[in-house]
């Protein structure tokens, strides 16, 4: 914690004090925000009471305070605004989100189980699940008795879903 002399906080009180609102005001018009005006103002106040002692008596202390709060706001605000945390309510944003390493490891699984598949199995999933064509219509294109068509990709399906896949 910062300790102030009794005579620095004697003289931050009757020198800089009286100089607030003016700087207050000087904060608001900087930053454009309450809140980031408030921080700002703490700021300055902060080091100028850090830095009084290389203040001199015939300058102008109202001078001194706006020029180390433009200072402060150049340095901390401005270039600090990009890496500045964004509040937003949390119920403007979707809480869950999917897992790309393991999404990643699954479809890389199912890759592996589709290529384990024979042929003429894989066929008939793509065209039925993957394309969405009706049983009818592919088992005309590929000349197969639906009863046939069904089998194929029941045994299909049952594959991939040992594997763990829905």
């Amino acid at each position: 914690m910062l300790r102030v002399s009794t005579a620095t906080e004697c003289q931050f009180n009757t020198i800089i004090v009286p100089h607030i609102p003016c700087i207050r005001h000087y904060a608001a018009s900087l930053t454009r925000n309450r809140a980031d005006a408030d921080d700002l103002l703490q700021d300055t106040l902060l080091r100028a009471c850090l830095k009084l002692h290389l203040w001199r008596a015939d300058t102008n202390m109202a001078g001194w305070l706006t020029v180390m709060m433009r200072r402060i706001f150049l340095t901390h605000y401005r270039r600090g605004a990009r890496g500045k945390p964004e509040m937003v309510p949390i119920e403007d944003k979707d809480i869950a989100v999917d897992a790309r390493q393991e999404k990643l490891i699954e479809l890389r699984e199912i890759q592996a189980r589709w290529t384990a598949l024979p042929k003429d199995h894989r066929e008939v999933l793509r065209m039925v699940a993957i394309e969405g064509e009706s049983y009818d219509e592919v088992a005309g294109r590929l000349r197969l008795p639906l009863g046939t068509l069904r089998s194929r990709l029941h045994r299909a399906r049952e594959a991939l879903r040992s594997a763990g896949f829905h």
